[in-house]
């Protein structure tokens, strides 16, 4: 579950009492969380779902009988998934369940040696797993990181462990090694 701060400056001196609000971008209703007096700035809005954008505002009513709002304000908390990894000499697979709501789209990125080296995109519709693979040459130090993207706003998720690929000699029919 995601929790919300949620700041303002309060209008306190015509004000009687305010009301902090959220909905999803997508739906015209307003819901009221929380009626709080004229001079909070600040509260905490619990129980909404992780990875779900939201918009809130707050209504301030004033002696007249007047209403008036905030500007809205959008925010989300994402919560990166977490991803398996495999790696051969050649091949580094990962894979990772994706998450329903309002995430639109995930990025893979495979870093070589500290630089990035190749990125993989994943757009709406978002598949339930996301899975793949990168070719990579042994003797090098890989990690991979996830971008996940709900509309505009991007968050990256922490890099992996280090994946290190060290160079195995491989033996084949009829050949013999000595140590």
């Amino acid at each position: 579950m995601a929790d919300f701060i949620v700041a303002w400056s309060p209008e306190t001196q015509n004000s009687v009492g305010q009301v902090v609000q959220y909905k999803l971008p997508s739906s015209g209703t307003w819901i009221d969380f929380a009626i709080v007096s004229p001079s909070t700035s600040t509260y905490l809005v619990t129980g909404l779902l992780d990875n779900t954008i939201y918009q809130f505002r707050i209504s301030c009513e004033c002696a007249t009988g007047d209403v008036t709002y905030s500007q809205v304000f959008t925010s989300i908390r994402f919560t990166c998934p977490v991803v398996t990894i495999s790696a051969s000499t050649t091949i580094l697979n990962y894979s990772f369940p994706t998450v329903a709501s309002s995430i639109t789209g995930y990025t893979v990125i495979l870093y070589k040696d500290g630089l990035e080296e190749v990125t993989m995109s994943y757009n709406s519709p978002v598949p339930p797993t996301i899975s793949g693979s990168f070719n990579i040459v042994a003797g090098h130090i890989y990690t991979i990181r996830v971008q996940m993207k709900a509309g505009s706003i991007v968050k990256d998720c922490p890099i992996s462990n280090d994946i290190i690929i060290s160079c195995t000699p491989v033996v084949g029919l009829g050949v013999t090694t000595s140590l």
